[in-house]
C-alpha cells in the first residue's frame, strides 16, 4: 500500500498490491449483528490531514510503514511479527480516533480477540474486526465467547479470481 501525501490527493485513496494468498495466515473475521454502536470511525481525522496535522500525517506514514512490514512478514511467513503488526495499526487507530470515535462495540471485540491471544484489527472503517489466533487450540473458545456477547465469526478465506 502506498499513502503517499500526493496519491492522496491525486486520487483520494492509496495504491494497493495483491498477494500470492498462500502466504495468507489463518485469519477470522468478527462483527456485531447490531451496529448501532459502531462509533464514528472516522471523527475529524480526514480534516486534520487535509489540515496538515502532523499528528495525523505521522500516523499516516506509520500506517504505511506497518503495512509495508506486514507484508514482508506475510511474504517470509512470520506470523508473528505481522501478528504484533495488527495489535500495532489497531493501537495507533486507538491513538488517533479516540475510544468515542471507534465506539464500546468494537473495542469489545478488540479486547476480547486480545483475551484469548489473537490480534486484531479493523479491516476498514469499523463496524468489524479481523483476527490471527497464534493458537488455534484457542479458536473455539474465542468464537463461543464472541457469540456470547453478540458477534459472529467466521474463518476468512482468500480467494483470488483468475485473469
Amino acid at each position: 500500500m502506498d499513502f503517499s501525501k500526493s496519491l492522496m490527493d491525486g486520487q483520494g485513496h492509496g495504491d494497493y498490491i495483491q498477494l500470492d494468498s498462500s502466504c495468507a495466515p489463518f485469519l477470522w473475521l468478527a462483527y456485531h449483528t447490531d451496529p448501532s454502536d459502531s462509533g464514528k470511525i472516522h471523527s475529524n481525522v480526514r480534516m486534520r490531514w487535509n489540515q496538515g496535522d502532523t499528528v495525523i500525517v505521522e500516523a499516516m506514514q506509520k500506517f504505511a510503514d506497518l503495512t509495508d512490514l506486514a507484508k514482508n512478514a506475510l511474504l517470509e511467513r512470520d506470523y508473528e511479527r505481522f501478528s504484533d503488526l495488527m495489535n500495532q495499526n489497531f493501537d495507533l487507530r486507538r491513538s488517533i480516533y479516540g475510544d468515542e470515535a471507534l465506539g464500546q462495540t468494537n473495542l469489545r471485540m478488540i479486547e476480547l480477540a486480545r483475551q484469548f491471544g489473537s490480534s486484531a484489527k479493523f479491516p476498514g472503517s469499523g463496524g468489524a474486526i479481523i483476527g490471527y489466533c497464534h493458537d488455534q487450540s484457542h479458536l473455539e473458545d474465542l468464537k463461543r465467547a464472541f457469540q456470547a456477547e453478540g458477534f459472529v465469526v467466521l474463518e476468512v478465506v482468500p480467494f483470488i479470481p483468475s485473469s
